[in-house]
């Protein structure tokens, strides 16, 4: 009974022994299994550190490219407005080059019209359209004619001249008279009259400067105001003072007011004794015969020389123009 219970306790010790190596086999596994998750652990954190220091290196670069894009973004974004200010310019330079080629053209236009006048009015008066026909003959004879050259001066409505506002007047004052010829005296008067009939140019009258005397009427500034009184007709014209006897007599006598209504006072007030012109061009005669109504459109003889200059001065002001725009 001893011997057993000691082999049962020998029995018990074996077992106790295995099963003592039993669980250090498995404790050896588990401390085994225990290293080999730490060396995992390891290995993730080691990946994880370096996906972290990837995903920091993302993050930099997507915020790079953010701010890239914000820039891009912001650089399109002025890009559309300069487009669009390129575009709204390009319209309005667009609108301005067409503005220009109207102007151009409408320039064109308007320096042919004024070179037509200035070839149609300079013809005129080379030709000595509108004059008499014993003025014209007598004017071209002394384009020719050597002979002629020192014996006249000129033609009235060439030696004076007046505000565009008297034409009018000035000229239905002078009449005929416009076409009168001056000379410097009788003597060369004498010489183009017997040429005229040799010729038979025709008839002309003519001013010898030392034959003509004026003699101007006298008016008082009290008068001139109280009856509207603008002037005499010698006072409201240009020219040279050694032609004034000539002036004086032909327009020195002549009185110039607004209307027919001033006309008719200031004729009534000197008694009818003056020739009383009105700038719309009527006339009460020294008399009292009255003239009026309408001018014919016919191109003036007076200031004719001075259009013709001012047509040119226009006609080389489109062309400086044109040059400009062009």
């Amino acid at each position: 009974k001893v011997e057993q219970e000691i082999q049962d306790g020998k029995n018990r010790i074996v077992e106790l022994y295995n099963l003592i190596s039993e669980k250090k086999s498995k404790l050896n596994g588990i401390i085994s299994f225990m290293d080999n998750i730490s060396k995992r652990i390891d290995q993730i954190q080691r990946e994880i550190d370096l996906l972290m220091g990837k995903i920091e290196e993302s993050q930099i670069f997507v915020s790079k490219l953010e701010k890239e894009e914000s820039k891009k973004n912001s650089q399109i974004i002025e890009g559309n407005k300069h487009l669009t200010s390129l575009t709204l310019e390009e319209k309005r330079l667009k609108e301005e080059l067409e503005n220009i080629y109207s102007i151009i053209d409408q320039n064109k236009v308007e320096l042919q019209s004024s070179i037509a006048r200035f070839n149609m009015m300079k013809n005129m008066e080379d030709a000595y359209e509108g004059y008499y026909k014993g003025v014209k003959n007598l004017m071209l004879a002394y384009k020719r004619e050597n002979k002629l050259k020192n014996k006249l001066i000129g033609i009235v409505a060439e030696l004076i001249k007046t505000d565009e506002k008297y034409e009018k007047a000035i000229e239905v004052a002078l009449g005929g008279s416009l076409q009168n010829i001056v000379t410097k005296d009788e003597d060369d008067a004498k010489y183009i009259i017997n040429y005229l009939r040799e010729q038979n140019l025709g008839r002309v009258t003519f001013l010898p400067i030392t034959n003509i005397k004026g003699n101007p009427i006298y008016i008082d500034k009290k008068d001139r105001e109280a009856y509207n009184i603008l002037g005499l007709g010698s006072e409201l014209v240009f020219f040279d003072d050694k032609y004034r006897n000539i002036v004086e007599y032909l327009l020195g006598r002549t009185i110039v007011v607004k209307g027919l209504d001033d006309a008719t006072i200031v004729a009534r007030k000197f008694n009818y004794s003056y020739k009383v012109v009105t700038l719309e061009g009527d006339i009460i005669n020294p008399g009292g015969s009255i003239t009026g109504g309408s001018l014919p459109k016919a191109n003036n003889l007076l200031n004719r020389r001075n259009r013709i200059e001012k047509i040119k001065e226009e006609i080389n002001r489109l062309l400086k123009k044109q040059e400009e725009l062009e």
